[in-house]
């Protein structure tokens, strides 16, 4: 009996031998299959070398250093607004949203500043893309432009964003009545600027 039960232990056995051998062969045939099989295509993201740092050096040359390029009315021409504004909304944006300020990417290389992002996303609210000076991608400005918006509303909704009291109203009649000597033209959209 016992040489029954040694003959079909050995029988199991090479049967699962077997098993095990015919599974290999198939697994060895399917790789070989999947080398030869075409592979997928490998898509490559869109790579343009944009030099920030050297952006970021221009921009403060043109416009924020003690010998500027471009004198202040001309910045505020372009900017629509005054250089001390543009440097306090930089100033409140970068304190209060870390998306404003510069960060390096995986390589160590710098990203973009502060000035850059605020001073592109300006330019878009002013109608004016400049992409190409401020070397941003298209994608990046409009997240900026997002982020400037929403931070923006966060940091002066309290006191710039809310209906003018009547003590704003008075003062900006005073205002255009000493600038202008016409006094009463608070409403017109010509006496406005």
């Amino acid at each position: 009996m016992d040489s029954e039960d040694e003959r079909y232990q050995e029988a199991v056995d090479l049967e699962f031998q077997n098993l095990v051998a015919a599974v290999q062969r198939e697994a060895d045939e399917a790789e070989a299959v999947a080398a030869v099989a075409i592979p997928r295509p490998f898509y490559h993201r869109r790579y343009i070398d944009r030099d920030h740092a050297g952006t970021d050096r221009r921009l403060m040359e043109d416009y924020f250093s003690e010998n500027t390029c471009y004198p202040l009315e001309i910045f505020r021409r372009r900017f629509r607004m005054s250089q001390q504004l543009f440097v306090h909304i930089s100033t409140c944006l970068a304190q209060r949203f870390k998306c404003f300020n510069l960060r390096y990417d995986a390589t160590g290389r710098p990203g973009l500043s502060t000035y850059q992002k605020c001073t592109v996303t300006i330019r878009q609210l002013a109608a004016d893309m400049f992409d190409e000076y401020l070397q941003m991608g298209e994608t990046t400005a409009l997240q900026t432009l997002r982020q400037f918006c929403r931070g923006i509303k966060d940091i002066f909704k309290g006191e710039y964003l809310r209906k003018p009291t009547t003590n704003d109203c008075q003062r900006l009649i005073d205002m255009h009545g000493t600038a202008h000597h016409f006094p009463g033209m608070l409403g017109s959209i010509d006496c406005m600027h």
